[in-house]
């Protein structure tokens, strides 16, 4: 498995791969969001990082 590790050090670096492992495991994004909210602590740092990742090509 390879992300696209394009963020900057703005985003959390766990965050993002998960925000991108889901969408590479083909996870909608309210899958994504589900899976998210399970899984971490909920902080707007956070949630614009797993964003940044889903987001990312």
């Amino acid at each position: 498995m390879e992300i696209n590790m394009e963020m900057n050090m703005d985003y959390d670096p766990d965050c993002f791969s998960f925000g991108a492992l889901c969408k590479e495991e083909g996870l909608d994004y309210s899958e994504f969001l589900a899976a998210f909210n399970k899984a971490y602590y909920h902080t707007q740092y956070a949630i614009d990082s797993a964003k940044a990742g889903y987001n990312s090509k």
